[in-house]
């Protein structure tokens, strides 16, 4: 452990986050399986580290679900069906915004259990997780090779899967929350559009700076091989925070007096930020934040409160990460 001080506190960090001193891996207690050719090989951060740097891995599957019945995946009530865990904050969003759509019953959802192993992402009958209510599987990589038999890469979640086709349509969240947007407009009463025509410049840039910043930031941190890694990975997310700040002291939300998407890509990413990524992800200044009344100030005041007041959304939360419910 390396002792470090900055402006806010001083606070110890793994110097080489998630690898110990001989270089094996320490384990996860969300580890992810990692595929080559269809067998599971090797670790996971073998594949996602460049120089000390978390480097995340492209999501392969990038199909769509469409409202019209041109394409390939068309939307239709009972058709697809989401694979989660509530310790995700990429899959927590997609069960956002289903929520606030009110589009449980048109797409339905298997949760698997919030502790993975070396497998990856299993099944279990822990509390707030299902079974594989399609297939049965006892991991979810098991859904990877069905879909495709040779596939290489990471198994991760969300996974939005076509039943008719028996494939995944999409694994890559921020897709996959803009299908459930408006893909599924005419199974659902909801017109809310959390994607408007009008403010997609100013939330296509907002959400890139979130998601290099803030949303993988946690995980730059966390996953750095390097104590300079880290510390550049430090002083950017907590620089980020600084700016998402004094956006919102002259605004309701990220995109002025509008809920929009990139409030609910944010928002997973703060909920977790002392349960998980204190303890999991090294961002142990978030205490300090807390002390200087960063955490009771407006950030996420304005977010929780609209997530947690909002009517469509569960007010029952589980697991440490304090994840939404999906009953």
């Amino acid at each position: 452990m390396t002792t470090i001080t900055t402006g806010l506190t001083s606070h110890k960090l793994r110097t080489t986050s998630g690898v110990v001193a001989d270089g094996k891996h320490q384990k996860d207690s969300n580890d992810m399986a990692r595929l080559v050719n269809g067998k599971l090989q090797g670790h996971w951060r073998d594949a996602t580290q460049r120089a000390g740097e978390f480097v995340r891995v492209a999501s392969p599957f990038r199909d769509w679900v469409t409202a019209d019945r041109a394409g390939r995946f068309p939307a239709e009530p009972g058709r697809y069906h989401l694979y989660v865990s509530l310790a995700c904050p990429w899959a927590h969003r997609t069960l956002i915004l289903r929520k606030l759509k009110q589009l449980e019953d048109v797409i339905t959802v298997s949760v698997v259990d919030p502790v993975s192993g070396d497998d990856g992402w299993r099944f279990s009958d822990a509390p707030g997780c299902t079974p594989d209510a399609l297939y049965g599987s006892s991991h979810l990589h098991q859904l990877y090779t069905r879909a495709r038999a040779d596939f290489t890469g990471l198994v991760t979640v969300p996974v939005l899967w076509d039943r008719r086709t028996e494939t995944i349509v999409n694994n890559e969240s921020p897709e996959i929350i803009r299908m459930l947007n408006s893909a599924f407009d005419a199974f659902t009463p909801v017109r809310a559009d959390y994607y408007p025509e009008a403010l997609r410049p100013e939330i296509d840039a907002i959400n890139e700076f979130v998601y290099e910043r803030i949303n993988n930031g946690v995980y730059r941190c966390g996953f750095a091989g390097t104590q300079a890694v880290y510390d550049r990975a430090f002083d950017a997310l907590f620089g980020a925070l600084d700016e998402i700040e004094a956006r919102l002291a002259t605004s309701r939300f990220l995109v002025g007096n509008t809920l929009t998407e990139a409030d609910w890509r944010l928002f997973p990413t703060l909920l977790r930020f002392d349960a998980v990524y204190y303890m999991m992800r090294s961002t142990t200044a978030c205490f300090a934040a807390i002390a200087t009344g960063w955490w009771t100030s407006r950030t996420s005041r304005a977010t929780c409160a609209t997530c947690i007041n909002a009517p469509a959304l569960p007010k029952r939360w589980t697991s440490i990460t304090s994840s939404a419910t999906i009953s």
